[in-house]
């Protein structure tokens, strides 16, 4: 594992930021909701039509 100094954790945190705030801000302008929950509730939708669709057979 590497060691960062200071500075580096706090220009990678910056960095993180930065890219979170694009990836929501993007998410918007597309018109989709920039939460993660939605992600999770579509995860969960698959898995259940997987299952469904597993045993139907």
């Amino acid at each position: 594992m590497s060691v960062l100094t200071k500075e580096e954790q706090e220009e990678v945190r910056r960095k993180r930021e930065k890219a979170a705030a694009i990836a929501r801000k993007s998410a918007i302008e597309k018109g989709r909701s920039p939460k993660r929950k939605s992600l999770r509730e579509r995860w969960k939708k698959e898995a259940e039509s997987y299952r469904k669709h597993k045993t139907n057979k």
